[in-house]
């Protein structure tokens, strides 16, 4: 942009919640500089002029780290919808099967039968796509961290 430095660049494109990979490529590369552009964000710092070689390392190393977000930010979508397609009920039965209960407990503690705690255990299950009560406690707290990392 014309009139920005590379670092005020930088700031803009995160201001404007970019993600993307920086390199900074610089013929006036000092600590400061360095230390600045990498605080915002640079994975790399390259002083001009560069090896072609270089360049290109850094470029792959750009795209790699892209690609390891991008899907990051996607499991996370996707955790989300699963537990986000639970009913209230389904959720009130996941929340004790995870603190443990059994399922009489449950029926017990929601004043529903067991044949209907069992119904919403199944549909919990299935919502999640999981097959066991570790495989959900394990993707729950992955949700979890991720809506207090939000």
């Amino acid at each position: 942009m014309q009139g920005m430095s590379g670092l005020e660049l930088q700031q803009e494109l995160r201001n404007r919640g970019s993600s993307l990979p920086v390199i900074v490529i610089t013929a006036y590369a000092d600590t400061p500089l360095t230390v600045e552009a990498m605080r915002k964000g640079a994975i790399t710092l390259l002083d001009k002029p560069c090896r072609e070689q270089q360049l290109w390392e850094s470029i792959r190393e750009a795209l790699g780290l892209d690609r390891r977000l991008r899907e990051a930010r996607q499991a996370q979508v996707d955790r989300a919808g699963r537990f986000e397609s639970l009913t209230e009920a389904e959720r009130q039965v996941m929340e004790l099967m995870i603190e443990g209960d059994p399922n009489k407990v449950i029926a017990n503690k929601l004043e529903v039968s067991v044949r209907t705690v069992e119904a919403r255990r199944h549909n919990v299950f299935l919502k999640t796509g999981t097959e066991s009560l570790a495989e959900l406690v394990r993707l729950y707290m992955d949700y979890r961290r991720d809506l207090d990392e939000a």
